[in-house]
């Protein structure tokens, strides 16, 4: 159930998602029946010629916005069809490293440089810790805004 007294952990990383989104994918297709393997996110995206978005699990999320989420999984897959980087631990933090420099450049060109450090952190957490988690316990984070505060904090990160 969505917590409706959640705030996103950072409106501006909210921002910087939903900017690079725009630029990088201005169109996807969501579903619940989005694929979940890289071989039919390839067949889907050459039979349709666009990306398949799956929209479940995107309450208790750092962004406190499903459509944030969203968002962020498709300029996320966006790097895994364009780079052909296939959905294994060492691809999503291939994945992550594009995703980085795109925040980095976007922090640049809306004078946020002072968010970049965060930024980096949030990514990280969002996509290699969570990888890394399941893993580990063969199971996904329920509460993802949850264990990301909790990520931070082991870093002696927090947020403002």
């Amino acid at each position: 159930m969505y917590n409706i007294n959640m705030k996103a952990l950072d409106l501006d990383f909210n921002r910087a998602v939903i900017d690079i989104t725009n630029r990088l994918v201005p169109e996807y297709h969501i579903s619940k029946d989005a694929p979940n393997t890289y071989e039919d996110m390839q067949a889907y995206y050459i039979e349709y010629g666009q990306l398949c978005i799956y929209n479940g699990a995107s309450d208790n999320t750092i962004f406190a916005d499903s459509k944030v989420n969203i968002a962020f999984r498709a300029w996320h897959d966006y790097y895994h069809m364009t780079k052909e980087i296939e959905f294994t631990e060492l691809g999503e933090y291939e994945v992550s490293k594009y995703q980085s420099y795109d925040l980095i450049f976007w922090c640049i060109d809306n004078n946020k440089q002072d968010k970049i450090k965060l930024f980096l952190h949030l990514l990280d957490i969002e996509i290699n810790d969570q990888v890394k988690f399941f893993n580990e316990n063969n199971y996904f984070i329920e509460d993802q805004h949850k264990f990301t505060l909790e990520q931070l904090d082991k870093r002696g990160l927090t947020i403002a």
